[in-house]
């Protein structure tokens, strides 16, 4: 009585009485012999083809995350290299950026605190970048002010050039201190009309959307002192 034969590498057979056995499908190998299953290609491999005994490691730039995959996927934006790594933060990579080996660092007066992004943010006012790469922009030193985005220099910090203004909470501009909710008006006793009606030009303890004039209606309860 003749003996029945193995299946070679690539191959299986799952059943009994089987006149032949069976080619593992894409996605699948099989490297030993006498196999009753094939394997599945594990993630970031591949097999392409049928009767496969080994699977492919994809290539750099291109990703299988799951188990059994017949092709790898190119790294979507904002990924790269080996398994599609997602950028770090200070780097980026765009969508249609053809080397898929690294991601392109934040220019200076740029930064990214965020990783897998497609893009850099430039800096604010009150802010510089003097270096590339940067995952935040620097703040200005303490009393200094840049008005300008996306500056590359300290040194573009400066002190405020009007006497008595301030640096505002972002470092962007310069205001004069308000008091008591008004700025402007005279601290010295005027001298007032009973009854009537007086304009100072004063500045807000908020920022308007532009220039504004506030009235102050100031009505005299006695007369006034000779």
């Amino acid at each position: 009585m003749r003996s029945c034969d193995r299946c070679r590498a690539g191959f299986y057979q799952d059943a009994t009485g089987q006149a032949a056995c069976l080619p593992c499908v894409p996605g699948k190998y099989q490297d030993e012999r006498n196999s009753s299953a094939c394997k599945l290609c594990a993630a970031n491999h591949f097999a392409n083809e049928t009767e496969m005994t080994k699977c492919h490691v994809c290539a750099i730039g291109t990703v299988a995350r799951d188990p059994g995959a017949a092709a790898c996927q190119a790294c979507i934006a904002g990924s790269y290299g080996a398994s599609c790594s997602k950028c770090p933060p200070g780097r980026y990579r765009t969508g249609d950026d053809s080397d898929v080996t690294q991601c392109r660092e934040c220019p200076a007066g740029f930064n990214q605190p965020e990783n897998g992004t497609t893009y850099c943010l430039g800096c604010e006012a009150g802010q510089f970048a003097d270096s590339s790469a940067l995952p935040s922009c620097k703040r200005c030193p303490a009393g200094k002010v840049v008005l300008e985005k996306r500056t590359t220099d300290v040194a573009d910090c400066q002190p405020c050039e009007i006497t008595g203004t301030v640096p505002n909470d972002a470092q962007s501009e310069c205001f004069q201190p308000v008091v008591n909710g008004l700025a402007g008006v005279p601290e010295e006793r005027q001298r007032w009309t009973e009854g009537g009606t007086y304009a100072y030009s004063v500045r807000l303890n908020f920022q308007p959307p532009a220039p504004v004039t506030v009235v102050v209606d100031i009505t005299a309860a006695a007369a006034a002192p000779a």
